[in-house]
């Protein structure tokens, strides 16, 4: 499924492609607040960033993009100023806050501008709706010995097998763990012959593949999941996993890892 990971990525790219990367442009300290606390049922959320105390030289203004998400869907929000709103609904949940937040420079020497530039970073956020309940785990068993994995670039076979092993329930192990590895393979084979070869479409593709994998054990393999989102876009972000054969490469191992789960 792989849905929030590839949600994250898919909102920086857009709003990352086309940034400037002046020397000397800081970027200001900025947080979401609002979800500090669990939103009781029934409520309305209300999200906003937290203002700049000190604008940096240069500084001229900054815009937001907020995307919400309730599990794989995007929520729909109402803007306004710095921040969004929307119902909390009367089912416990946790969703998922991103801001995108493009910050505007403006080098000048008296009435000439000398140089414009932007920078774009990425915020996020849990919102807890209700009462905060644990995330399922596994079921009490013997503690299976990790298997030897060969050595990778990414070595996303491990951390995946480790995640899928502490985080998700024995039974949606033994019903998923295989299907979602076929689901990565399948891409990254894809993307060898040639008939993938954009990172959108790969993110696409995954994601219909993994939904179809993991069948009714979605809410159980959402641990695990959220677990590889923070892993996945860390690469992504330190510019490791660029192109679609890099893409590629992480779900070969990605699918390694689960292969191994009992």
């Amino acid at each position: 499924m792989l849905i929030r990971i590839l949600a994250t990525i898919a909102v920086t790219t857009i709003l990352c492609a086309n940034s400037l990367f002046g020397a000397d442009f800081i970027v200001p300290q900025q947080k979401i607040v609002g979800a500090e606390t669990p939103i009781p049922l029934g409520e309305l959320v209300d999200l906003s960033v937290s203002p700049i105390k000190d604008p940096p030289k240069h500084f001229v203004s900054y815009s937001l993009a907020w995307k919400v998400f309730d599990g794989d869907k995007e929520k729909r929000v109402r803007e306004y100023q710095d921040g969004i709103f929307f119902g909390a609904g009367v089912v416990n949940k946790k969703m998922t806050a991103l801001v995108a937040i493009t910050y505007l420079y403006v080098v000048k020497e008296g009435d000439k501008i000398n140089e414009v530039g932007t920078k774009t970073v990425l915020l996020s956020t849990p919102v807890v709706i209700g009462a905060d309940t644990p995330e399922p785990g596994p079921d009490p068993s013997p503690v299976e010995p990790e298997p030897t994995f060969p050595e990778s670039r990414y070595n996303l076979n491990s951390k995946a097998y480790k995640a899928a092993m502490s985080k998700v329930t024995s039974q949606a192990r033994k019903s998923g763990a295989k299907n979602i590895a076929k689901s990565f393979e399948s891409i990254a084979s894809a993307v060898s012959a040639g008939a993938l070869n954009q990172v959108d479409d790969i993110l696409k593709k995954t994601t219909e593949a993994n939904r179809a994998a993991v069948g009714n054990y979605r809410a159980d393999w959402e641990p695990f999941f959220k677990y590889m989102q923070d892993v996945l876009y860390t690469l992504y972000e330190e510019k490791q996993m660029v192109n679609a054969n890099d893409f590629a490469e992480a779900w070969r191992e990605v699918a390694t890892g689960l292969k191994a789960v009992k």
